[in-house]
């Protein structure tokens, strides 16, 4: 346990630096969707990473740092705000993905919060949880079957030179493909497995791309 959990600190460490200092990182999980979320007792990816965030930041002397958050779905072919209020979830909002000046990828006219430490953090994460889409197969009693993705916008000050940067922190739990004769799945079920296999494949093409150094398009 020890030697997990030093290495879990340092790998999360090294990987939350760079979304400090204006750049954008991924923390991705694409199994047990406990390994990203946990429970009280056993903590995943995602609380154990916001705590180590905060005590990196809460370091930063000579930075001032503003932090909020959004969380989404990608369901079948519809993305979906899960952290939308509730008088305006009947008619929500198209979200757009787009690309800023940076290259930075962003959601338009998607929900934030503002998160002041870890705590709130693990609150709002918790929330956005409470509406993803989950479903009961024969192999998995709550199934998830949508893409999720929970983001961290960064903004860091130097106090000093007043250099401003822009970082994103983002975690994704992608949904798992369940083969039909062992999972007992319905029609529905079936229709969202095969959007969960194209986009899975759509994504194999998108790292491919990307490892052989080309570039790929938000809305392509």
């Amino acid at each position: 346990f020890f030697f997990f959990f030093f290495f879990f600190k340092q790998k999360t460490a090294y990987e939350i630096m760079p979304s400090l200092v204006g750049s954008e990182m991924c923390i991705r999980d694409r199994g047990k969707t406990f390994t990203i979320q946990g429970d009280d007792t056993n903590p995943g990816i995602a609380p154990r990473s916001f705590t180590e965030m905060y005590n990196i930041i809460t370091a930063m002397n000579n930075y001032t740092c503003r932090l909020e958050c959004y969380m989404v779905e990608l369901y079948i072919d519809t993305l979906t705000d899960l952290l939308l209020p509730k008088d305006m979830r009947k008619n929500p909002p198209h979200l757009d993905i787009k690309e800023d000046a940076k290259g930075m990828i962003f959601i338009q006219d998607v929900t934030k919060y503002p998160i002041k430490n870890a705590d709130e953090a693990k609150k709002i994460f918790d929330l956005g949880l409470l509406n993803r889409k989950t479903s009961s197969t024969q192999m998995n009693k709550t199934s998830s079957r949508s893409h999720l993705i929970f983001s961290i916008l960064i903004e860091t000050i130097n106090k000093q030179t007043r250099q401003r940067a822009v970082g994103k922190l983002s975690f994704v739990d992608l949904a798992g493909s369940e083969r039909a004769d062992k999972a007992g799945t319905s029609a529905e079920r079936l229709k969202e497995g095969r959007a969960i296999n194209k986009s899975l494949s759509a994504l194999g093409n998108v790292i491919s791309r990307l490892s052989a150094g080309g570039t790929v398009c938000a809305n392509c």
